[in-house]
């Protein structure tokens, strides 16, 4: 019988865990962690994760980030850069993330930007309204989930 619980609790383990992508770049690489059932839709700009093509306009999280502008050099020279880290791994729950939230009748999004390894990072999140917590806790997770390693 404990045997058989085993495998049951692998079984259940395996089939709920999400799957980490890795993506690489010259400079940096990043992972995300993609839940169980959901699509990845990478255009080489943008990567986008959602459970669905036909959910993909409306239920996702997006993922993109482009070389930090030459002004920020400018700032950085007097003040410091308080969001750029020396670490070669850094976690989104270490960062000084900015966000934002928007919402319309139709849909809930929120926006989190933030600087490192000389790049800015933007992470999008769309549903439609009302939020569900389950959808919440799941765009928590995604995002949370991040790893950036330069």
């Amino acid at each position: 019988m404990r045997i058989f619980a085993s495998l049951i609790m692998l079984f259940l383990a395996t089939q709920c865990v999400a799957q980490t992508i890795v993506f690489e770049d010259p400079d940096l690489t990043f992972s995300i962690k993609k839940p169980k059932k959901w699509q990845v839709f990478d255009d080489g700009y943008v990567v986008k994760l959602s459970p669905s093509v036909s959910d993909s306009a409306t239920l996702y999280v997006s993922l993109t980030y482009f070389e930090a502008p030459k002004v920020y050099d400018l700032f950085d020279s007097f003040e410091g850069d308080s969001k750029e880290t020396e670490e070669k791994t850094v976690r989104l729950k270490k960062l000084d993330v900015s966000q934002e939230d928007t919402s319309t009748d139709d849909l809930i999004k929120s926006k989190y930007t933030f600087r490192v390894f000389g790049q800015e990072f933007l992470i999008r999140t769309s549903a439609p309204a009302p939020l569900r917590p389950k959808q919440r806790k799941v765009f928590r997770k995604i995002v949370r989930s991040v790893r950036i390693a330069g």
